[in-house]
């Protein structure tokens, strides 16, 4: 059953799969998630344009 809730490892996942595989990827994907949790803890943004 999908309650519909995501968790941050699969966002993680999905990144990463989107941007491919490999270190490049696994980068992408964590450098996202920390922007991410920056955002959503108000001390940065998720798109250059918002500065």
């Amino acid at each position: 059953m999908n309650d519909g809730v995501m968790s941050h490892a699969q966002l993680k996942q999905i990144i990463k799969s989107y941007n491919g595989s490999g270190p490049d990827a696994e980068k992408y994907a964590q450098n996202a998630m920390a922007n991410l949790q920056l955002a959503m803890n108000n001390q940065g943004v998720l798109y250059f344009y918002e500065k």
